[in-house]
């Protein structure tokens, strides 16, 4: 039996760990995992941008008309930011996983399990160590605030306790033209 057909008859399998895993096979399968999360990296980066102008849209309607009830896009926002923090985790125990050949059962099992571990990790940490370090959080929280509360500083957003050795000053974005005074359109924070 030739190589190739060894390679085309074997099957990845975790239910015997004692049968021998065919590199090739697996770096093949590695590499669409790649491929995929770099796609769905940027479906969520798209999503994230999209869910934040609609919740702009959604927030300066409801301040325009006060029987409109504006949907909860926080939670939306949040998911999306936990979802990157999920790829970011398994971006980096892939890229560790792929360059330790070689590859076994154990080793496959060490990885879900490391994925298991960092995810629940994650999912346990604190409101602040979730989205306090997230840029996108910060800002959609900053423009949501200036909507809402125009001229006024924005408070905290998480916990004085939880941000002691972190200084941080208070900031404003403005959403209003200075010449016209209305609200911009687009604007755009970049």
């Amino acid at each position: 039996m030739s190589s190739d057909e060894e390679y085309s008859g074997r099957r990845f399998s975790t239910r015997n760990a004692d049968l021998p895993m065919d590199e090739r096979f697996l770096k093949d399968q590695i590499q669409g995992i790649e491929l995929q999360m770099q796609s769905l990296e940027k479906n969520l980066s798209t999503a994230l941008e999209y869910s934040i102008f609609a919740s702009l849209d959604n927030q300066e309607i409801s301040t325009i008309n006060k029987r409109f009830s504006p949907f909860d896009h926080e939670t939306v926002v949040r998911g999306l930011i936990d979802q990157g923090k999920r790829f970011s985790i398994l971006a980096t125990e892939i890229g560790k996983f792929k360059h330790n050949p070689p590859f076994d059962q154990k080793k496959l099992q060490k990885l879900k399990k490391t994925l298991t571990q960092k995810n629940k990790k994650h999912d346990n940490s604190s409101e602040f160590a979730k989205y306090g370090t997230s840029k996108e959080f910060k800002e959609y929280k900053s423009q949501i605030w200036e909507l809402s509360n125009p001229d006024e500083p924005m408070p905290p957003l998480f916990d004085e306790e939880e941000e002691e050795d972190i200084i941080v000053s208070s900031s404003t974005v403005g959403l209003k033209c200075p010449l016209t005074t209305k609200y911009l359109e687009n604007p755009s924070t970049r």
